[in-house]
């Protein structure tokens, strides 16, 4: 089980590799210190050698630090709504973005209100 697991990650890692958007959204998470997951039908997609078209991801508090820093590559402001749980949306490069902030220690709690299929998988960025 680990070593299938170690290898889908690495093969995430490396459909991570060409995302326009991920790639240096990670480095910035490692050099900040940020808490960023991609989750759900984006890491199946890049788990299957596709582009990831839409965006959800959990951030680890503070979230307005990444807000900012993915407001800087859109021509939008986050528009916040509250569906279950505050969510942030923005649209970059034509791609939507859903940001969710988790509570402290609590990633597989969020993971848990999704469906118990692909929508329960989550990648951290900054490992």
């Amino acid at each position: 089980m680990l070593s299938e697991r170690s290898a889908n990650a690495a093969r995430v890692q490396r459909g991570l590799r060409r995302d326009r958007l991920l790639v240096p959204l990670g480095d910035a998470a490692r050099e900040h210190g940020w808490e960023v997951s991609l989750v759900g039908g984006a890491v199946r997609d890049v788990l299957h050698g596709r582009t990831a078209h839409d965006l959800d991801l959990i951030l680890g508090p503070p979230v307005r630090p990444v807000l900012d820093w993915l407001e800087a590559r859109s021509s939008h402001r986050p528009v916040s709504f509250d569906k279950r749980i505050l969510t942030h949306r923005l649209t970059i490069e034509g791609r939507p973005v859903d940001c969710v902030e988790r509570a402290p220690r609590s990633l597989l709690r969020e993971l848990g209100r999704r469906d118990f299929t692909v929508g329960a998988i989550a990648f951290d960025l900054a490992d």
